[in-house]
């Protein structure tokens, strides 16, 4: 019988085959891998074995194929007899047409969940950015440890802990293990590696290469590579420099040069390589393979490819230089920091490099003002041909109707330099006309290039523009921070801990206000956030207040500023201000944006129309701006009076000014004196960290007030309508704050009895300040001048009501000075709780007291707390609840 060459393929064991020839071939994960044994200097295995398919592939150089190749290249011998080798060792093989193709009973093994793939990775990465991670401190020792870059490519580390995000049921075990990232036990193939997931367009896994960090293992997942790694570039720039291997773009990328993406080794150009290359804007390519001979036949063989399929191409090969143990850029990397050279300077070194970089034959179309962009910073841009170099500086300052730049034309002596618009033809051929005189070119070659930029740049302001808006980092938290943070949250004591943390970072006293203050801020993650006035006198500690709560909120979640203009708030960002805390310095800083914050606080966010004139029509149209909230918000004042309109949509917190709080803040002064400045900032540091850690554990959870239809409110006060609704937030809040100690359904957590009581505590104050007829200052100095007048009466055996006083004798009662007396006098005069007598001819004013009128209870008919637990438990029980 004759026996195909197909069956004979099949039917040898590939990794035996290798084992027969001397050649040690050693699993890794879902593949077999082994020294090359057809190029020299494979010190860290390259060629790749797939028994399934019968195939093996080097990816040092182009060795690769079945067995038969490896046969005929061992061997030295043809086709013919390197079959009769390979059927010496297996004499019996049945034809492939005669056997059966099994399937799988379920059909087609189907693809891994593109969401437990992301879930994948996006758990390695943050198990690589936690301190102490083993992957993290092996791409330190490679150089590699750029935190932009680690967070832009996602890369990852895999450890133990991916074990608890597997699934469980075969089918999904099925999918991951026919692309080869779990093995046939199940256990990830890449463990104790550090990986780098490469996307597809579609957003698709295209490919994930994976980097042993206590030994050389160079791992993929299985079948062919897919994906681009940094495929963008071939997007964005004219000129991209190709890499043999992750790893060395990943060196380039660190030091900031982007224009880079990778091959997957000498004979790793992809379909999908070709694809972006084919719709991109690169007009040159760079090779950087390793300096050795696979890489350089790889680079030979991979430029004839190209030109078949983009004759308009131009291909450049880096040289590295020569220095002992530098074969690839990474190496080259970790040679210049060695020798001490700083993050920039490396960058500057590669970029020569590159500059320098020789030519690959010649292209068919290839001109002199080819503008190729080969760098791009912040602030400037440059594109260079093969004689002039065009650095531009100002880009992203213009307008949709302007390209003002400064420009600069130089070659390798000589340079001009002059600010113009692009869009001006006068003015471009007035900076040719000088740049040609100062560089001996012709001016219309000039003219030309500034032509040609003009489309360059204009793709660059719109992918600019229309990038998605930077959202802040979060650093990530440790396990024994985690644990100290939750610790902190279900302590039965919380809000007593926080008022000991604001005194231990300097706020002493003022217990309620620093309780009902951290729950404003901390009330941003609610639907209804909560908003407060700080009031008292200048230098009574308003600010100060304010900073401590911020200071403990997590910093990508408040937002602090010292004045906002009218219009500022609508030119934030659609979502910078949405679950923030805002905080005003002072009253006069916001009064210009009273109204957009009020807007803010009721309706949760903010729409403005503005004229705008379309680029394309050249018409005035009306474009919608819109900023999201909801926010917390927090601002402090000097001023008793406030808009109503700003006083009934929020907390007033009116700050303790007497002497005994005063001697508060003089020893807790002179106590923090006792420790050094440093010792004082680490403990500082602790408290603040302890802070962050437990808001960011706080999860967007929704309240439920089980209770709230047993509650009662004084229907007395028009403004009662919307106190109440804020007294109830205040609950949500107490609740939100202690999610971690409550019952949990689902998404939402479930207030208690307690919460009602801590929130009431907190409010009381609050509540009666608001439905007072006399603002808290008079209240407080008809309090003194009663209790001085009551005193006075009984001593002359009057009633307290004949004795006259003047503002001085009101001064020496209360130690206040003459304007906040003066002011508080007016408010009692106006209400009449005082009656004036002006002397005349000018003389000074003589006041009595108006009869005392019997005391009212603002708070009646509030349910206390008392009266709710009552309710409650009958509630429970089963009891009619009595109104």
């Amino acid at each position: 019988m004759t026996v195909k060459i197909e069956d004979l393929k099949r039917s040898i064991d590939l990794v035996e085959l290798f084992g027969s020839y001397g050649i040690e071939v050693k699993q890794r994960g879902a593949q077999h891998e082994c020294r090359c044994p057809f190029h020299e200097g494979d010190d860290t295995p390259s060629l790749k074995i797939t028994p399934e398919r019968g195939l093996w592939n080097c990816f040092g150089c182009d060795a690769g194929g079945s067995a038969v190749d490896l046969v005929m290249k061992l061997d030295g011998v043809d086709v013919a007899e390197a079959r009769k080798i390979l059927l010496r060792r297996v004499p019996h093989i049945a034809p492939l047409s005669t056997m059966a193709v099994k399937k799988e009973e379920a059909g087609e093994r189907a693809a891994p969940d593109p969401s437990l793939l992301t879930a994948i990775f996006d758990h390695a990465h943050k198990t690589l950015t936690k301190p102490g991670c083993e992957g993290f401190d092996y791409l330190k020792i490679r150089g590699l440890d750029d935190a932009e870059t680690i967070r832009t490519f996602k890369l990852g580390y895999i450890d133990g802990s991916l074990r608890d995000l597997l699934p469980k049921n075969r089918e999904a075990v099925a999918a991951l293990q026919s692309i080869g990232f779990l093995n046939d036990k199940g256990n990830p193939s890449f463990y104790g590696c550090v990986v780098v997931p490469v996307w597809r367009e579609d957003g698709g896994l295209g490919e994930c290469f994976a980097r042993g960090v206590s030994d050389p293992r160079k791992l993929y997942l299985k079948g062919q590579h897919g994906g681009v790694f940094n495929g963008k570039a071939l997007k964005v720039y004219d000129s991209v420099i190709v890499c043999e291997a992750i790893f060395d773009a990943l060196a380039l990328y660190s030091v900031g040069i982007k224009n880079v993406i990778a091959t997957y080794g000498t004979n790793g150009w992809t379909d999908d390589h070709d694809a972006l290359l084919n719709a991109g804007k690169a007009r040159r390519l760079v090779f950087a393979f390793d300096n050795d001979k696979a890489g350089a036949e790889g680079v030979k063989r991979l430029v004839e490819q190209l030109k078949e399929k983009y004759p308009d191409l131009s291909f450049s090969r880096l040289k590295l230089p020569t220095l002992d143990g530098v074969k690839d850029l990474n190496e080259l990397l970790l040679h210049l920091y060695a020798e001490g050279l700083g993050k920039d300077e490396v960058r500057l070194t590669f970029e020569s490099l590159l500059q320098s970089a020789p030519r690959i034959g010649k292209t068919n179309t290839a001109k002199r003002s080819d503008l190729a962009l080969i760098e791009q910073t912040e602030s400037d841009l440059r594109f260079t041909n093969c004689q002039l170099s065009y650095r531009l500086r100002g880009l992203f300052e213009n307008s949709e109707t302007s390209l003002k730049l400064i420009v600069t034309a130089e070659d390798a002596e000589r340079s001009h330099t002059d600010r113009f618009d692009l869009y001006s033809a006068k003015s471009r051929s007035g900076f040719a006309f000088h740049a040609a005189q100062r560089l001996e070119l012709p001016q219309p070659k000039i003219e030309e290039d500034l032509s040609k930029l003009i489309p360059k740049l204009e793709t660059l302001l719109q992918e600019t523009r229309s990038a998605p808006e930077a959202k802040d980092e979060v650093p990530p938290m440790s396990a024994e921070e985690e644990k100290k943070a939750l610790s902190f949250l279900t302590a039965p004591n919380l809000l007593s801990r926080i008022a000991a943390d604001m005194a231990a970072i300097g706020y002493v006293g003022e217990q309620t206000n620093k309780q009902l203050a951290y729950l404003i801020g901390t009330s941003r993650r609610l639907t209804k956030p909560l908003s407060g006035i700080v009031r008292s006198e200048s230098g009574a500690g308003k600010s100060f207040l304010m900073e401590c709560v911020a200071e403990l909120t997590p910093p990508e979640e408040v937002r602090f500023f010292s004045r906002l203009t009218s219009q500022s708030l609508y030119y934030m960002g659609r979502e910078a201000l949405q679950h923030k805390l805002l905080i005003v310095d002072e009253r006069d800083g916001s009064a210009e944006s009273e109204y957009p914050i009020r807007t803010l606080q009721s309706r949760r966010k903010l729409t403005l129309a503005v004229p705008m004139k379309n680029a394309k029509t050249g018409n005035i149209e009306t474009a919608e701006v819109t900023i999201l909230g909801p926010i917390a918000y927090m601002e402090s004042t000097t001023s008793t009076e406030v808009n109503p309109e700003n006083e009934n949509r929020s907390f007033e917190l009116y700050l303790d000014e007497s002497p005994k709080q005063t001697r508060k803040i003089f020893d807790a002064q002179k106590k923090a004196h006792l420790l050094s400045a440093e010792e004082r900032a680490v403990k500082r540091e602790k408290i603040v960290q302890r802070h962050h850690n437990a808001q960011r554990l706080l999860e967007p959870v929704t309240v439920r007030i089980p209770f709230a239809h047993l509650l009662d409110f004084p229907v007395n006060w028009t403004r009662g309508r919307r106190d109440i609704d804020r007294l109830l937030s205040l609950v949500e809040a107490v609740t939100f704050l202690h999610q971690k100690q409550r019952r949990r359904d689902g998404n939402a957590v479930e207030a208690t009895p307690e919460d009602y009581a801590a929130a009431f505590d907190l409010a009381k104050s609050c509540l009666e300040h608001a439905w007072a007829e006399l603002p808290r200052s008079a209240s407080q100095l008809l309090a003194a001048i009663r209790k001085w007048a009551t005193k006075e009466a009984r001593k002359l055996g009057v009633q307290s009501s004949e004795l006259s006083f003047r503002r001085r004798d009101v001064r020496q009662i209360t130690g206040l000075p003459d304007h906040i007396v003066k002011r508080g006098m007016r408010s009692l005069e106006d209400l009449e709780y005082v009656s004036v007598r002006r002397s005349r001819n000018g003389g000074s004013f003589k006041y009595q007291l108006a009869g005392q009128p019997p005391a009212v209870d603002l708070l009646n008919g509030l349910t206390t707390p008392e009266q709710l637990k009552e309710k409650y438990a009958q509630m429970n029980s089963g009891t009619e609840v009595k109104a």
